[in-house]
């Protein structure tokens, strides 16, 4: 762990201890998290991969709090980095952000997660491990993932949570482009979702656009920047769940977005877009005690009559809760790719081991 985190991690803890001390509302938090991954891949493109790596999962450091401001308002702000476990280096801004909560919901000023992203992580029960869905083509990579306009966590982004009204919520996010001197290059999206925890139900819906209307297919037909989602989960106590998610839109073919970045290295050969692409999954899992069987199958397709070209995904894993706080996971992850100028495969073995704090 470099100096850097070290300084950061002191002075959270410094941080919360003082905040502790004055208002009991800082809270430091975060996990490490790694595994050990048996990756066998053929790129098509010649070249192969058959090693066995260290990988780190998601491992960060954050602290968390609120203040209250009377009348049944709170600022709230959080700031999180992640590091590499596997490596001890390296640090990366994750979500960062100041904000208001009260009866109208809250409203958060930042580096902040979209409700695209968030509410993919809430039907994979795998997520933040090295078989989540959008590491092994069951999600959207781009969409699920990274940082930037139009990515998982957007910056100079506005996003405002309504309260629930009898179950549904629903989110607003607004991202100033990075570039003052280019206009209309703004990222929005909205979005809404349905809970009743007494039936174990979540259903959502999302819509994002980068609003650019720049990506034209081969033929130079504008085809937008946008994509949208419907999905959702039906769970029985712990024993059981159902998991489904269905996404479509010209964005899915952005950053690497839609197929396994490991296999396809390139989008059409460095073109930003063509059409609209779709990529669905369905999930089950089925749990006793403190062990979680999951299995996953996906499609994706890139609707493209030259370059077009299909994914299949299927995921099989076992998470087991060796505490609140400690869990294991293994599984295995498949990943083949078809298509008139890219194909590939991958296979991954993957055991993990991840704390949280």
């Amino acid at each position: 762990m470099n100096k850097n985190l070290i300084s950061f991690a002191v002075a959270a803890v410094l941080a919360g201890g003082v905040s502790v001390a004055q208002a009991g509302n800082v809270t430091v938090f975060g996990n490490v998290n790694v595994s050990i991954d048996s990756i066998d891949q053929d790129s098509g493109r010649g070249d192969a991969i058959d090693d066995i790596n260290m990988e780190n999962n998601t491992s960060a450091i954050g602290v968390k709090g609120s203040e209250d401001l009377g009348n049944g308002l709170q600022a709230i702000f959080l700031v999180d980095f992640g590091f590499n476990a596997d490596e001890g280096s390296g640090t990366t801004a994750r979500d960062q952000w100041v904000g208001l909560a009260g009866n109208f919901g809250k409203v958060r000023f930042g580096t902040i997660s979209t409700s695209y992203k968030s509410h993919g992580a809430m039907v994979d029960p795998i997520y933040r491990t090295a078989l989540q869905g959008r590491n092994n083509g069951l999600q959207s990579d781009g969409l699920h993932n990274g940082r930037g306009e139009s990515r998982g966590r957007m910056n100079n982004h506005v996003r405002y949570d309504s309260p629930s009204f009898y179950g549904v919520g629903v989110t607003v996010d607004y991202s100033f482009d990075s570039d003052d001197t280019v206009d209309g290059n703004d990222t929005y999206g909205i979005g809404a979702h349905y809970r009743n925890k007494d039936l174990g139900l979540l259903a959502f819906i999302d819509y994002i656009s980068s609003d650019s209307g720049d990506s034209v297919n081969a033929v130079g037909e504008d085809i937008g920047d946008d994509a949208w989602k419907i999905g959702g989960s039906f769970a029985i106590n712990d024993m059981f769940g159902l998991y489904a998610q269905y996404e479509v839109g010209s964005l899915l073919n952005q950053n690497n977005g839609l197929f396994n970045s490991t296999i396809v290295s390139t989008r059409n050969d460095g073109a930003v877009a063509t059409d609209d692409a779709s990529q669905w999954f369905i999930g089950a899992s089925a749990g006793m005690g403190n062990t979680l069987l999951f299995l996953a199958y996906g499609e994706a397709e890139e609707l493209d009559g030259t370059n077009g070209f299909e994914q299949d995904s299927i995921t099989l894993a076992l998470n087991h809760k060796l505490s609140n706080r400690t869990d294991v996971t293994f599984g295995w992850a498949q990943t083949d790719v078809t298509g008139t100028t890219h194909t590939g495969e991958e296979d991954r073995i993957s055991v993990g081991l991840r704390h949280k704090f």
